[in-house]
């Protein structure tokens, strides 16, 4: 197994590092595909002498053409720095037939530190954005719509004050039901819900003068 998953990151590193300011990400996914990576990207230390300049951003829209959220369970994206990604991965092939404890086992480590307003409120991480998000409108994640870059429907800032560092950026077919204490994870990948994504990562301000 960690030989595989060695290989793996490594493939990543050879196919989607990009050693530069910015990354674009479009394309369709399918969540009975279950899982997609989609970059794994370097940012740079924050300086905190000229911080809005030095931050890493993520930020874009992720939508799904006519979809119901009374008919459809949704998915998560998911930004995670190498530690919580190792696990994360590593744990989608531990249960061959059972995705409702696959997603359980994927979520276990970054639930200890990924804040979600309605299950983990003393989480101190933003890690997770539950997609597709609605058409025009922002994801339901975002608390602080100051924040979101104009014209997209989420963003990220990544702040890191000691190095450089790689983040990874995939989608699963995962969702939380329940609150509070009772929330757990529960899998949408038979749902079949095609989900567009138009992602932007970046190293600088994004918000222009």
């Amino acid at each position: 197994m960690m030989t595989m998953l060695k290989y793996f990151l490594s493939c990543l590193f050879l196919s989607f590092f990009c050693n530069c300011d910015c990354l674009h990400l479009t394309g369709n996914w399918n969540t009975g595909q279950f899982f997609k990576f989609l970059a794994k990207f370097g940012f740079q230390k924050t300086d905190n002498h000229d911080h809005i300049n030095t931050l890493g951003f993520i930020y874009g829209n992720i939508t799904s053409q006519g979809y119901d959220a009374s008919v459809k369970h949704k998915a998560t994206f998911v930004v995670v720095d190498r530690q919580n990604f190792l696990d994360f991965y590593r744990q989608r092939v531990k249960y061959d037939f059972n995705r409702n404890e696959v997603c359980k086992a994927m979520f276990e480590k970054i639930d200890t530190v990924s804040y979600d307003r309605n299950c983990k409120q003393n989480g101190t991480e933003d890690f997770l954005r539950r997609v597709p998000c609605p058409i025009n409108e922002l994801c339901e994640d975002e608390d602080s719509p100051e924040r979101v870059v104009n014209g997209y429907q989420f963003t990220y800032a990544v702040q890191d004050n000691n190095q450089a560092r790689f983040w990874y950026i995939s989608l699963v077919a995962c969702y939380r039901e329940g609150a509070d204490n009772n929330c757990t994870w529960k899998e949408s990948s038979a749902e079949n819900l095609n989900i567009d994504y138009d992602i932007w990562l970046a190293n600088g301000n994004p918000y222009g003068p």
